[in-house]
């Protein structure tokens, strides 16, 4: 009658040679299909390169591994989560939290972006925005220029594009007559 212990090992061979089966199957029709079609062109060869030697060095430690006794220390230790080559696997409390850069990190946000408090519309900008707004509701038909006409009439220093980007702030848009369609665009 088997012991506990080494009835684990089979389990825990069985469930080795599963996976390194899988890997090992997954790699080559990786291989066969995705390498050979980046070799056959010229900038993705050195691409292919990289990811063979990079498959080369799994492969190498798949290896390392199907040697290693089940019953071993070493077995031990990897499948609780550390790794093979004596590193300790690095232990996160529940209540950490990762600082603001590796934050922004995770998020693919600049940390400029983060600590940015916008400022907000200066009050020259306020008063000519209060300005807009009464001539827009006697004229709604004024764009961007006619309404910078306006301003410097009143003598108001304050330019085209200002104008322009302070409506769009407002969200205010001239009412106009559409164009005449063409006698082509009739047709269809």
């Amino acid at each position: 009658m088997k012991s506990i212990k080494e009835s684990r090992i089979q389990t825990r061979r069985s469930l080795w040679e599963r996976f390194y089966k899988d890997v090992k199957s997954r790699a080559a029709a990786g291989e066969e299909t995705f390498y050979s079609k980046l070799n056959s062109k010229p900038r993705g060869q050195d691409a292919a390169r990289h990811s063979v030697q990079e498959h080369q060095k799994l492969d190498d430690l798949l290896e390392q591994f199907n040697v290693i006794d089940m019953s071993s220390g070493l077995w031990k230790r990897w499948s609780r989560g550390s790794s093979c080559a004596g590193h300790e696997a690095k232990k996160v409390s529940k209540d950490h939290e990762p600082s603001m850069r590796r934050q922004c990190a995770l998020l693919t946000l600049t940390r400029s972006k983060l600590y940015y408090q916008p400022q907000g519309e200066s009050a020259e900008n306020l008063r000519f925005m209060a300005i807009i707004d009464k001539q827009f509701l006697e004229t709604p038909w004024y764009g961007s220029r006619q309404m910078a006409r306006h301003m410097k009439r009143n003598s108001q220093a304050c330019g085209r594009h200002r104008v322009r980007r302070l409506m769009r702030l407002m969200r205010l848009a001239p009412i106009y007559q559409e164009r005449w369609p063409d006698k082509s665009e009739q047709l269809s």
